[in-house]
């Protein structure tokens, strides 16, 4: 088999699976389609330098959202109306030292139509949460940790809200 035909082959082959992905209804991760009802939205009650604020901007862009500071020039208004981080023990060692957690994080949010006033998307809120254990060393090591947590579930929340706010646009 010579280096054209094998080339050939494999082109034929990518084409098939992406024809089959798209047609099963795949999409790419962030990919929700919500472009056309949202544009421009504002996000307002998070910081807009915060880690989750970020998680949300860059979700809504990739999916088509044009997000805006202006909450008069809006079409919808996206409401972040509580966040919450707790850490709990799970776990303890045989010295009685906390050796596992569980962090937890919960989002409350709505949506509305700007111009009509409509609500879009009730109150509704989103937890996300994970298992972990404590790091051997102190200082960086654990901060570290606790930092990617955080990052992982403000990933989850946001792709969990956009989930939600599709379903509600359909």
């Amino acid at each position: 088999m010579t280096i054209l035909e094998t080339k050939t082959r494999l082109t034929s082959w990518l084409v098939l699976v992406s024809l089959l992905l798209t047609g099963c209804g795949f999409h790419l991760r962030g990919d929700y389609g919500l472009s056309e009802r949202l544009n421009p939205m504002v996000i307002v009650g998070v910081d807009a330098f915060s880690p989750f604020y970020r998680e949300l901007k860059n979700l809504f862009e990739l999916s088509g959202v044009e997000l805006t500071e202006d909450p008069e020039s809006a079409r919808t208004l996206l409401r972040i109306e509580d966040e919450s981080t707790d850490r709990l023990v799970t776990a303890v060692d045989e010295r009685g030292k906390a050796s596992e957690y569980e962090m937890i994080r919960g989002v409350t949010f709505s949506l509305r139509d700007n111009a009509s006033g409509e609500e879009l998307v009730s109150s509704h809120t989103v937890k996300a949460g994970r298992v972990f254990s404590d790091p051997a060393g102190v200082g960086f090591g654990k901060q570290a940790t606790v930092s990617e947590i955080r990052r992982q579930l403000d990933d989850e929340i946001a792709n969990s809200m956009a989930r939600i706010i599709a379903m509600a646009l359909r």
